[in-house]
Formats: structure tokens, C-alpha cells, sequence
């Protein structure tokens, strides 16, 4: 009986170390087989647009928070994509994605605006280079997480501004293009160049549908009522005092925000006396009462429907439509100006 229940120990032992080597030795999961084909070919394509892409995905887990023993800073460069100027004084432009894109949707989105910010520049600017980088941080992590995602924002943001001071040149103007969740990079990047001089100056950042808070970048006053008096209080936001590390800030608002009116609930339309601290950016926000400000460099351009009929953004992803060019295009025009 002993033998019997021996042999079958010893079978079902074999047997599972058999499966378990089945299971390793089997070929990837179709959905990573898929992304990898989809990393390659982008990845090919940014070859040939000469869009250098740097990424920051490896500093963070799947909360959104650092790896223990990663760098804040850092970030590291697919080599196979080289700089499209290798010196000289080429207008930079480094592109930020919003959240929940893969690495290879990046690199794809920056191929594609590439080619439009060349092509917009050899129609006003014929003699100027462009070289073009595609920055590919961390926040595909669902379209549910976006508390994890703005998390790994912050995060990551330190390498942006790593990144950034290394490709600056004294003679480059440097441009800075950012997409939805993407702006919260670029504003903390901002505040570190005003904290610590680590990049170079910035001649323009854009800010495509931004999802961060309103408040974030304003100074005013605002009442409140504590019993019978009513107080007058003042609020500066923690990014007022950063846009001046750029000539100039041109950001973008669309009521049909579906994405942003979302994650920001009940912020759109005339707000309180007090100002909802979570009202996005992105989307339009009436206060009759406010006596709010922004810097005078910063420009919010409002693209709902009925306000400029040839760029109207329908919704948060148009950036990549006919509406969204025309609005990007406009945007490009008053940096060219600049030039």
C-alpha cells in the first residue's frame, strides 16, 4: 500500500512539474505579442520621422508611485531614434502624451504630430530646423485610474525636467507640447526650472485640453462667510510664479470635454463665490463674482462649440482629428510669430 501511494506521489509530482514547464516554455500571451508588434513599428516609424523618444515608464509600479531604488530623475532614450538635427540652433519641440496611452501609442501620436510641426514650419519658417522628441511616461494603467495616473504624473515629472535640461541649447528655442493629464508633468517641470535653474528657458508651452485644476495657476480673492461677516481671502496657485520659465503659455478649454467632465464633476458652468478647487483647466469655468487672474504671458483659449466655429474641439481625444489640427495649427502660428 505504502508503494502504490508512493508511485502515486511521485506521478503527480512529475506531473505538475511537466505542466508548469509547459506553461513557461509557451509563447507570449496574444495582447503582448500584439503591443510588442505595435512598439516595433512605431518604433521604426520614429526612425524615419527622426522623432528621438525618452521615456520615464521604468521609474514607476503599477500604483503609479517610485520603485524602490529607481531615480526621480530618471529616464532613458530609445537608441534607434536619433535627433533629427544633430547641433545647431533647430527649433525643439518635445511632445508629453496624455494618460492612458502604451508606449507604442506614443511613440505613434508623436510620429504623427512630427510630421504636422514640420510640416506647419517649412510653411512659415522654410529655413528652420525641427527637431522633434516625443517624451513617454508611465499612466496606462485603465481608464478608471486616474488618481494613479496623475500620481505617476507628479512622479515622473522630475524626469521630464531631467530631460529637458539635458537636449537644451542656449541657441534652440524650445518648445513644449502637452496633452490632456500631460500638462501636469510640464507644470511641474516648470516649477523645478524655477526652483533650481535645471532647464533651459522655455519659448512656448502648449496645453491641449489640460487636466489639471484651474486654481493651480491663478491669483485672486475670493469670499467666504464664517457666521455673519464675510471675509475676503486670497489664494495663489502653487504654478502661478512657473509660467514665467516660458515667454508664453496658450492652453485650450472645451465644454463637450467628456473625458475632463468626468474627472472633474459638476465644474463647468457658473461657479460659487468661493472657486471649486478641483474645476479643470480644460473645461470652461464662468465666475462672475472672482476677481481671478492669470499671468500675463498665459493665454486660455476657449474651442466649445459656438466660440470658434473652424477649431471647435468635439472631445477630449480631437487632438489627433480635423478639428484638433486646426486648433493645433493655430496654436503653432503664434508660436512661428514668436520667432
Amino acid at each position: 500500500m505504502r508503494q502504490f501511494f508512493r508511485v502515486i506521489f511521485w506521478g503527480l509530482l512529475v506531473a505538475g512539474a511537466g505542466f508548469a514547464l509547459v506553461r513557461l516554455s509557451r509563447p507570449p500571451e496574444i495582447a503582448v505579442t500584439e503591443e510588442l508588434y505595435r512598439f516595433n513599428r512605431a518604433r521604426a516609424e520614429a526612425v524615419k520621422a527622426h522623432n528621438q523618444v525618452a521615456y520615464s515608464r521604468h521609474t514607476v509600479d503599477n500604483a503609479g508611485r517610485l520603485l524602490a531604488g529607481a531615480r526621480r530623475d530618471g529616464w532613458r532614450i530609445i537608441e534607434e531614434t536619433a535627433p533629427a538635427v544633430a547641433g545647431g540652433p533647430a527649433l525643439q519641440v518635445v511632445f508629453v502624451h496624455d494618460q492612458d496611452v502604451t508606449l507604442a501609442e506614443s511613440i505613434n501620436r508623436g510620429n504623427y504630430l512630427s510630421q504636422l510641426v514640420r510640416q506647419w514650419t517649412r510653411r512659415q519658417k522654410p529655413g528652420l530646423p525641427v527637431e522633434f522628441h516625443t517624451f513617454s511616461w508611465r499612466a496606462d494603467f485603465g481608464p478608471e485610474e486616474f488618481a494613479s495616473a496623475r500620481l505617476a504624473a507628479h512622479v515622473q515629472s522630475a524626469s521630464l525636467a531631467s530631460y529637458l535640461q539635458a537636449i537644451g541649447r542656449p541657441n534652440a528655442p524650445l518648445v513644449i507640447l502637452a496633452h490632456g493629464l500631460g500638462a501636469q508633468l510640464v507644470l511641474d517641470a516648470l516649477h523645478a526650472r524655477r526652483l533650481n535653474r535645471v532647464m533651459p528657458r522655455v519659448r512656448a508651452v502648449l496645453l491641449v485640453q489640460p487636466a489639471v485644476p484651474r486654481i493651480d495657476l491663478a491669483r485672486g480673492t475670493y469670499e467666504v462667510t464664517a457666521g455673519d461677516e464675510v471675509k475676503a481671502v486670497r489664494y495663489e496657485g502653487p504654478h502661478f510664479l512657473d509660467l514665467g520659465a516660458a515667454h508664453s503659455v496658450l492652453a485650450t478649454c472645451s465644454r463637450t470635454d467628456g473625458v475632463l467632465s468626468q474627472e472633474f464633476p459638476g465644474e463647468t458652468g457658473e461657479a460659487p463665490r468661493a472657486p471649486k478647487r478641483g474645476a479643470a483647466l480644460g473645461l470652461p469655468y464662468a465666475s462672475p463674482t472672482e476677481a481671478e487672474l492669470f499671468p500675463e504671458n498665459f493665454r486660455l483659449v476657449d474651442l466649445s462649440p459656438g466660440k470658434h466655429l473652424d477649431m471647435a474641439l468635439p472631445g477630449h481625444d480631437s487632438l489627433y482629428d480635423a478639428s484638433g489640427r486646426r486648433a493645433l495649427w493655430a496654436m503653432w502660428q503664434s508660436v512661428l510669430r514668436q520667432l
